[in-house]
């Protein structure tokens, strides 16, 4: 299974931070999730909500500030807000990345595919979102790049036939699956196995409180190709120490 570090180490760090992505690489984490606006002036910026009040205290609407505007702003920890090409320049080479598209501009796919494209190094890098329109266009115009369809409990009005993950799936021609860890059943691994879909889980930001290995425990018996979690240094850890008793306990045979 690979660890994959939800908005970074978000449980050590200021979420979408450098200081979060630089804790999830030395915690082992095998690919960095981060999420995706864009800025009045066409730029990618790594933030998680349409506005800055949670994770900077600033008033202010993403798009409605340009890359400069935001270059002034500090996260609570301190740090300048990353940029995407930033992030692709200084990290891709030690991590793979999973760009998530989160707002519904219309140019900001097209924005991520350039500088994904620009960058190289494809098979490094996914672009996931729940919004349709994004993957339908990536997939008409970028059909090179690896696509992933998030699937939770949101539908995307008009689309409300999308939410069924296998339609989804199949219209964006996507081959990689992010269900909320909820949505994780056999019947499901059991469709997406039989399409030769990934399938990379994530946990809410909410979602991996209470009996955190019980939860890995499952996810890694329905087989499931790796975890979005919240824990990506515990959880390597424990995927380490299950892989080793797995070891102790075939020699022992």
């Amino acid at each position: 299974m690979l660890v994959i570090a939800h908005r970074g180490a978000n449980r050590e760090a200021e979420e979408n931070s450098w200081e979060a992505f630089e804790m999830a690489i030395d915690g082992g984490a095998d690919r960095l999730e981060l999420d995706v606006h864009l800025t009045r002036d066409g730029h990618p910026v790594v933030i998680h909500d349409p506005t800055l009040t949670r994770t900077t205290g600033l008033e202010g609407a993403v798009e409605a500030l340009s890359r400069r505007d935001l270059e002034r702003v500090k996260l609570k920890n301190g740090e300048t807000l990353p940029f995407l090409d930033e992030v692709l320049e200084r990290l891709l080479g030690r991590v793979e990345i999973n760009v998530e598209i989160k707002s519904r501009h219309p140019k900001l796919a097209e924005a991520v595919a350039g500088l994904v494209k620009r960058r190289g190094e494809l098979s490094k890098v996914i672009i996931s979102s729940f919004v349709p329109m994004h993957l339908l266009y990536l997939a008409d115009h970028h059909p090179e790049l690896a696509l992933a369809c998030l699937w939770a409990n949101e539908v995307d009005w008009p689309h409300l036939a999308f939410f069924s993950p296998l339609v989804f799936m199949t219209e964006c021609r996507a081959r990689i699956l992010h269900p909320v860890v909820d949505f994780v059943t056999m019947g499901l691994m059991d469709q997406c196995r039989a399409r030769g879909w990934r399938v990379y889980p994530y946990a809410p930001m909410k979602g991996e409180e209470g009996d955190r290995e019980g939860l890995w425990a499952y996810l890694k018996t329905m087989g499931v190709d790796g975890l979005c979690t919240n824990y990506p240094r515990e959880f390597k850890c424990w995927l380490n120490e299950v892989h080793q008793n797995e070891i102790t306990l075939n020699q022992a045979r």
